[in-house]
């Protein structure tokens, strides 16, 4: 028997559920914590089946993912993400520009991204956000998982259970239904990218039903839009 002078197991539940102060943020606090019990079982010769954190014999592994949060720029008409957008690409680019954080090229792409948009509106110019086909191309036979957002205009409740239309999708899933079965085809993973799923079990399943119908895949994981979560927040959806 070893005695600890914590609880090691309620100072995970915390960590997961609540996080620690900012303060400690460059703390790898988990990490410590499992190390510790780790060594513990070790050096008391238990036996254990080690499911290791990476390959054998690689440093390190990558999960690529995406959170599909604006398909395309002509979804939004005179709307904050419309406006910022503007902002980021006629004046943002040139302050970067002088600050020496983009070269003259980028400004020029971002220029003509910002005046092409009467003709993407009008579909006789290609929409800049959509990036589909550039992702597939990048990844290459590398899984990947694509989550995406199930309702359209569907702001949910905030962490202080306000509602704000800002956060509402500008989206339906039957807007990208064609997007997601070439993701499909091309053995790419899509997931709930959910708005009330981390508060209330219920609506989860709703979120999960909703991607499941329209992709015909039973096992569907779940991404937080805001990275909303805390202890109240249902284990699965």
């Amino acid at each position: 028997m070893v005695r600890l002078g914590f609880d090691l197991f309620e100072e995970v539940r915390y960590l997961l559920t609540q996080g620690q102060p900012a303060e400690f943020a460059s703390i790898p606090t988990l990490d410590l914590h499992i190390s510790l019990l780790r060594e513990l079982i070790v050096s008391h010769e238990l036996t254990l089946v080690e499911i290791l954190p990476v390959p054998a014999e690689h440093r390190f592994i990558v999960c690529l993912t995406h959170d599909v949060d604006h398909p395309r720029v002509r979804y939004h008409k005179c709307d904050r993400t419309m406006f910022g957008f503007l902002y980021r690409a006629l004046i943002g680019s040139v302050i970067n520009f002088c600050r020496g954080r983009r070269s003259l090229r980028q400004v020029a792409l971002n220029w003509k991204a910002a005046f092409s948009l009467p003709l993407v509106f009008a579909g006789l110019a290609k929409d800049f956000w959509n990036q589909l086909d550039r992702y597939l191309e990048l990844e290459k036979d590398l899984a990947s998982t694509f989550f995406v957002i199930p309702t359209k205009g569907d702001a949910g409740v905030d962490s202080h259970g306000r509602t704000r239309a800002k956060r509402a999708s500008r989206y339906a899933l039957a807007d990208i239904a064609d997007d997601l079965k070439k993701l499909l085809s091309a053995n790419r993973e899509i997931a709930v990218h959910g708005i009330d799923a981390w508060r209330d079990s219920a609506k989860g399943r709703d979120e999960r039903e909703r991607i499941q119908k329209i992709t015909g895949t039973a096992e569907i994981g779940v991404r937080m839009h805001w990275l909303y979560f805390d202890s109240q927040a249902p284990s699965t959806a």
